[in-house]
Parts: structure tokens; sequence; C-alpha cells
């Protein structure tokens, strides 16, 4: 009559169904069982642990009264009750798994809750100025289960106390977390820990702890990048500056020499492209006596034709295989470090410009702060993103990026025009590279090794010029061999440049991209 009444979810009349039942049998267990399960649909939970109890009691092997017995204790907020109920239920079944994974649950819901009790009692602590009682209840909390959050709370916690040991534990703690987790985010809560601390004139230990975290592991090179941002932002310079220095740097010196098949020839247009690749152009055998300037500019049209054929090995960093990722590793290029070329961020160009400030950290220099000619929805928010690059030139004639072989930065003041909106820039690190920027926005489009000859595509913004990308080099080289003296007096000169030509404004336009 009961389960009949149940079906039909008559809950009142099967209880009383029930209750007649365990009258004229009051040792059959399965009556209690029922009946506990139809209480607890009505919701009453008091009465429903009841019946479990007897139900224990009189078939102690009833697995299934343990289980919903157990069930409903925890929706009561008595979780060490469940666990009692489950650990019993294991002692008399000890093959009845389900009670195993009921345990490992509860246990973890006992602890989150004991964990948000913690956090709401540190809370409070915190707002009535009890700091030495929200220190040990925070503590509670990294112990029972750490997570970079709680280990920030900390931190700015012993900050408050001036105990700047502990908040660089704590800041350690948090980078060790994020890193194992490997959801680091840009706007993470360490870097601002980080950035308090570096005010509080701790830069070298913040660096110190970078490296133990971190191991100068160039994989890691984003961790560093995002905290020399934020000292930035935060109008910490010099500091910026110290941490820029001491980012991860490629292990080129240790890799072999990589056999590389080069647009190479005896020709005397090879050797004199090749003359202009040198870092130092003096232990390079090319008789520049010998060569007459002026018949190379009547071969002018030879010259272009030699150096069409020319063709390279083209990547584009953005969609690298992993054999063009292990290709790059042989050749000593660091992707992480490419990746850092094609930024434009206003930040990082500060950074740049400090680098080789003799000055620092008395005198930081800072380019102009533009903004936008009219308001957005969000305030100070530019219309575009900025071309920075071309703003430092204009500010302070140089153009700066990361050697992508040895991680050094350096910087340069030669440039090349070529047709359709396209300057060229000429860099002397561990191997001679260039920068191809143009278009209508003015960016950083690829760059090109001659002596791999390998071209890496930075930005995909100008599909026609990329498609050209082979043609504009080897222009380049054209113009270099035919102009030789040319070229090789713009080079060799110490005089300050005067004159500038940017890419990425237009007459018509009247304000430049930067803005």
């Amino acid at each position: 009559m009961g389960l009949a009444l149940s079906e039909k979810k008559q809950w009142s009349e099967a209880v009383d169904a029930y209750k007649s039942a365990i009258e004229l049998q009051p040792n059959n267990s399965g009556f209690y069982d029922n009946l506990a399960k139809v209480l607890s649909k009505q919701g009453k939970k008091e009465e429903a642990i009841a019946c479990y109890s007897k139900v224990i009691e009189l078939n102690p092997t009833h697995g299934d009264a343990y289980y919903s017995w157990g069930k409903i204790l925890p929706e009561i907020e008595r979780f060490s009750e469940a666990l009692d109920i489950y650990q019993k239920g294991l002692e008399n079944l000890p093959t009845e798994s389900q009670f195993f994974a009921k345990l490992e649950s509860l246990l973890s819901q006992q602890k989150q809750s004991l964990i948000e009790d913690y956090r709401r009692c540190g809370k409070n602590h915190k707002k009535t100025g009890n700091l030495t009682q929200a220190i040990e209840t925070y503590q509670k909390v990294t112990e029972l289960q750490p997570q970079s959050s709680d280990y920030y709370e900390l931190g700015m916690l012993w900050m408050e106390k001036q105990d700047w040991e502990a908040t660089l534990l704590c800041y350690e703690k948090i980078l060790y977390l994020e890193k194992k987790s490997g959801k680091y985010s840009q706007i993470s809560t360490d870097k601002l820990l980080g950035v308090y601390l570096v005010k509080q004139g701790k830069i070298q230990q913040i660096i110190d702890c970078y490296h133990r975290v971190f191991q100068k592991d160039l994989q890691n090179l984003w961790w560093y990048y995002w905290l020399s941002i934020s000292l930035s932002e935060s109008g910490l310079i010099p500091e910026a500056v110290s941490l820029f220095k001491e980012w991860p740097k490629p292990q080129y010196s240790s890799l072999p020499k990589p056999k590389i098949a080069r647009n190479y020839s005896d020709s005397i247009y090879d050797r004199i492209w090749n003359w202009f690749n040198q870092k130092n152009t003096k232990e390079f055998d090319l008789e520049l006596e010998n060569i007459n300037s002026d018949n190379l500019e009547t071969e002018a049209n030879q010259i272009q034709n030699y150096f069409a054929k020319n063709e390279f090995l083209i990547l584009d960093i953005n969609k690298l295989t992993e054999s063009e990722q292990e290709h790059l590793q042989l050749l000593g290029i660091s992707l992480e470090y490419l990746q850092i070329i094609a930024l434009e961020n206003n930040q990082l160009e500060n950074i740049y410009i400090n680098y080789f400030n003799q000055e620092l950290p008395a005198h930081p220099l800072k380019r102009t702060q533009h903004y936008p000619h009219r308001k957005l929805a969000t305030p100070d928010r530019r219309l575009n993103n900025g071309v920075e690059f071309s703003q430092t030139i204009a500010e302070f004639q140089y153009m700066y990026a990361i050697d992508p072989i040895a991680g050094n930065l350096i910087r340069t003041n030669e440039s090349f025009y070529l047709q359709d909106l396209t300057i060229i820039y000429r860099f002397v690190g561990v191997e001679v590279f260039y920068i191809l920027t143009g278009s209508f926005g003015g960016w950083k489009l690829s760059l090109y090794i001659p002596k791999f000859e390998i071209v890496l595509i930075l930005s995909d913004k100008d599909p026609y010029i990329t498609k050209k990308t082979q043609s504009n080099y080897n222009s380049l080289k054209a113009y270099f061999v035919t102009y030789f003296s040319e070229v090789q007096e713009y080079i060799h000169s110490q005089q300050p440049r005067l004159l500038t030509s940017i890419v990425g404004f237009r007459r018509n336009l009247g304000h430049f991209f930067w803005q």
C-alpha cells in the first residue's frame, strides 16, 4: 500500500501506511527505509534521519540506508555526522565503492566550507583593523588550500605591518602557484603586489625572486615582461629598466653552427651585399678601393635582375608549425623575442629609451603622452592602437628592437625608403637584421636576417606588402649594391640624423597614427 501511494506522490497517506505496517512488523527494516524516503520527500529530514538510524540498527549491512542517511546530513550542515555514517558503512560493507566516493566528496565539501569560514573571518578582522588575527586566519586558509588569491591577501596584510620579508615570501608563493597553474593573467594580482614591493625599494629582491621561480628560462619571458610593463605604467621607469636588463636570454652561444644554403656566389654583387651585413666590415675580405661606384649605378637594371632571382625562407611567427619552430631553434632565433619585437606598447618604448639613458635613476625619460581628439565611451581610450615606434623615432631619433638571437636591446638610426610606403630599418646585433615597416598605418611587418636568408612575418595587417616580401628585400639588396658608396657613407656616418621619414600618416588625415 505504501509503495502504491508513494508512486502517486500521496506522501501523507504513504507515511500513514508505512507507520501502520511498522506497528504490525516493528523489526522490518524495509518499512523504516521506505518511510525515511517518503519523509525526506516531505522535507522532514530529522524524522527521516531517525528512520534511517532504525534501519541500520535492524540491518547493519543495508547499504542504501547508509548512503541515503549520509546524503541528508550535509543538507543540514551536519558534515561530521555524515562522515561518521559513511565510515561506519565502509566498516560493515568494505566492498561498497560508493562510500569511498562520498567520503572524498564530503571531506572536500567540509574543507571548502571551513576555508570560506576562515576567509570571512579574515576579511572581518581586516575591516576592524585586527591585522594580527587576520594574518593568522589567512595563514590557516593557505595551509588548507594554497591559492594565489589568498597569498595575495596575506601578502597585503604583511605589507600593512611593514614586514617586507613575509610579504616577499607571499609574493614568491603567488608566482610559484601561478606558474604551476599555467593560467597567468595580464591583470593578475601578483603584479599589483610586486609593484607595491618595488615602491618600497625592493626591486633587487623582486628580481632575485623571479630568477628563483622562473630560473631565467626563456619560456617564462612573459612573466618578466608584464611586471616590467606594470612598473613602467606606475612611473617606476628606472626599476622597470633594471628588471628589463634581467630578462632571460637565449643560449645562442651554445648552439652548433647551422649549415645554411644561401643565395651566394662569388659575384661582386653578392660580395658587396654580404659586406653590408657583417658586424665588423673590416674583417670581411672586400677590396673597397677596387669597386667602381659609377659602374655599379650604370648596371642598376642588371643588379636588380640579378637579385630578383633570390629566394628566402619566409615564416609567419603567428602560424609556425612544430618543424618550423625547431628550425628557428636550430638557427638560434628566439620566437619569444620575435613576438616582443612585433609588439606596440607605449610603456615598453619608455623602457627602451631609458635603457641607454646615462642619467638614470635621477632623470628618467618619458615619451610625450598623446590623447584622442574626441572622447569615446571609455575615458582616455585611444581611437586606434598606436604605432609606438614611429613616435619614439620622432622624439628620440632611434628605433629600438631586441636582438632575436642574443636577447640584447639595440637601436638604430639607419632607415631606407622603398616604394609603396615601405621603410626598412637596419640593426646590428649578433647578426645584422632588417625590420620592414609600412602600409597605411606604418606597422612593423617583417624581419629579415641575411645570414640565414630567412624572413619572419611579424604582422599580416597588410597582405599586399606581405605578398611582396621577397621582392622588397631583393630590391633592398639591389639598392645597397647599386648605390654602394652612398649607403656605405650613410651607415658609417657618426653625425646625428637631422631628418627622418616616417610612414604612418597621410597628408589628408592631419594626424599621426600614434595619436
